[in-house]
């Protein structure tokens, strides 16, 4: 790894500036050029399908079904909050957050003018949405979990066989309600953590009951948060921003026992956990899979990429890098700001392109240039992985047999 670095970094002399910690760093990255490259695209990827595709449109959807359940009745509006809330729970990336925000402000809206009582219009939509985080639970554990389980690449690509899921299947196969279980079911992901249970063929009523606690948890305050938007003044302004940052608060605490669980587990039942009979599939996958990891990294090699692949990811990179700050640290200057409360047609004068402004268009393009460098190069490494494995398979056919 050290001459490999001495490669691809200006020398020692450069690394003496730094600190041993960075210099360990530094060395490290750079043997591994090719691929700090490749996942710095990636990571910008990963940043922009979170923060626009699902943290802006999402939004931009319920704001545009907001205007569109004013005129509908209580019950209408009960089937639309229904249909669109399992719906948005079936895609992996989308949180439930932003759909209990958003009923409450309509479903909230619709319910007091028929009842005439603010707090019983409340009540009966967190029930609602709890009903909606249930059958999504189960969907997803029963029809895509299960179903995904058949196969040995979703299997593998879970890393099923790996220490930390057998530690979670260890806390979450326990009967009862443990502490480590709830964190774990509340805590976790919503669509990964319910397709993971299915994937363990882990008992359904159990995993229902250890998610109820997001109830008084999170799932009730952010609907009382979108609620408080209904109401005008500086007060109710103050307590929404105060329950949603309760609810912020309480989300990451679940997220962070759910952590701690898990490693807490790895660390007390270790030797138990490794008794676990292991996926047989997905071991003789991983095992075939040797060569081929083989050959990608002596293809991928910094030394042994054409200066043209080089250029393009390097060029690539900054594209992305620049996008994803932009995007970051200028999102207001780059898109209309949206909230669920807001009507899409008041806000962008009937013309859905408008949400985006020009330095928003400037990062959307620099976007797109990452992708398609990072799209020439995996060609052209899926290309030269090929040509390295014939290489090998010759060389393997031509050693001679130590017979």
């Amino acid at each position: 790894m050290h001459k490999e670095s001495e490669r691809n970094f200006p020398g020692p002399y450069v690394l003496s500036f730094f600190t041993p910690r960075v210099r360990t760093l530094l060395t490290y990255l750079m043997s591994n050029t090719t691929q700090v490259f490749k996942w710095a695209h990636w990571i910008g990827v990963l940043y922009f399908s979170m923060d626009v595709g699902v943290g802006r449109m999402v939004v931009l959807l319920l704001s545009a079904m907001n205007k569109f359940c004013d005129e509908l009745s209580p019950v209408a509006v009960t089937l639309v909050i229904l249909a669109i809330g399992i719906f948005l729970f079936l895609l992996p990336p989308v949180p439930g957050v932003p759909i209990y925000l958003f009923a409450g402000v309509v479903m909230v809206n619709s319910l007091d003018k028929e009842f005439d009582n603010f707090w019983l219009a409340i009540w009966v939509v967190t029930v609602v949405c709890l009903c909606i985080k249930l059958t999504a639970c189960t969907i997803q554990q029963k029809v895509f979990g299960e179903n995904l389980g058949e196969s040995v690449g979703v299997r593998r690509l879970i890393g099923i066989n790996s220490i930390q899921i057998r530690a979670i299947r260890y806390c979450l196969s326990k009967p009862g309600l443990s502490r480590a279980k709830v964190a774990i079911l509340c805590g976790g992901p919503d669509w990964p953590t319910s397709v993971l249970c299915g994937i363990l063929r882990l008992p359904l009523y159990e995993c229902l009951l250890g998610t109820l606690p997001v109830y008084p948890v999170y799932l009730s305050e952010t609907v009382i948060a979108g609620a408080f938007y209904l109401k005008t003044g500086a007060t109710w302004e103050a307590a929404a921003a105060t329950m949603l940052a309760v609810c912020s608060g309480a989300m990451g605490m679940t997220s962070f026992a759910a952590i701690y669980y898990i490693e807490d587990t790895i660390s007390k039942h270790r030797e138990e956990l490794e008794q676990y009979p292991e996926d047989e599939e997905v071991a003789e996958m991983d095992r075939a899979e040797v060569a081929g990891s083989t050959a990608y990294s002596k293809a991928t090699e910094w030394t042994q990429v054409p200066k043209v692949i080089r250029a393009v990811l390097v060029v690539g990179t900054c594209f992305m890098a620049y996008a994803c700050y932009l995007f970051a640290l200028f999102s207001t200057d780059c898109f209309v700001t949206f909230a669920v409360t807001d009507s899409i047609v008041d806000k962008l004068d009937g013309h859905p392109l408008h949400v985006v402004k020009f330095l928003g268009w400037v990062a959307l393009s620099c976007f797109g240039v990452g992708c398609i460098t990072l799209f020439i190069f995996s060609q052209w490494a899926q290309r030269a992985t090929k040509r390295e494995l014939a290489a090998m398979e010759e060389n393997k056919q031509q050693a001679p047999n130590p017979a």
